[in-house]
């Protein structure tokens, strides 16, 4: 008899625990889907400092639509991305429409961001590797010429590689406007 419960209360256990994994894993995986890195997902919030040293948290630009790229300063395919940015910056930077441009490469200063910016023209934030740090971490910002766009709900709206053409990052923007 004694064995008899043992072994029902060893059953009735191990089922607990199968329909524990069985079913709380699917909605632990439905939870970590919402919110990450791929179009449709809630953007991670990030915080950055900007080449000034202002710290900038993603929760205050809430409401406003986040053109988030990596480059590297002596990169040409991001010199021609900055330049190809900055007419549609201009289209839209009285619109709620922010840019901000992360220089992963830990070997660009300060000062060869700034000359950066002076040469392509590109009036938007930046933050060096070190200010940075959050957002190549969060997003995945390994590597040159990563685009984000976060729309005014905080959903991942865009996520590629190399949007240089201004077209393609205009439409981008007016779908979310």
């Amino acid at each position: 008899m004694k064995k008899k419960v043992i072994t029902t209360i060893i059953i009735v256990a191990l089922s607990g625990v199968g329909l524990y994994f069985a079913v709380g894993n699917k909605n632990t995986s439905q939870t970590q889907k919402s919110v990450g890195t791929r179009v449709g997902d809630r953007a991670l919030v990030f915080s950055y400092t900007t080449l000034d040293g202002k710290i900038i948290d993603s929760t205050s630009l809430k409401g406003k639509i986040i053109v988030m790229s990596s480059a590297a300063q002596w990169c040409a395919t991001c010199q021609e991305e900055a330049r190809e940015f900055v007419p549609v910056y201009q289209k839209y930077k009285d619109k709620q429409v922010v840019f901000i441009t992360i220089d992963i490469d830990p070997r660009d200063t300060k000062e060869s961001i700034e000359q950066f910016k002076k040469t392509y023209s590109t009036p938007w934030n930046y933050a060096d590797a070190q200010g940075g740090r959050e957002i190549i971490q969060k997003y995945g910002m390994h590597r040159f010429e990563m685009t984000y766009i976060i729309d005014k709900s905080g959903k991942i709206a865009f996520n590629g590689n190399v949007l240089t053409n201004p077209d393609k990052l205009d439409a981008e923007i007016q779908k979310l406007l």
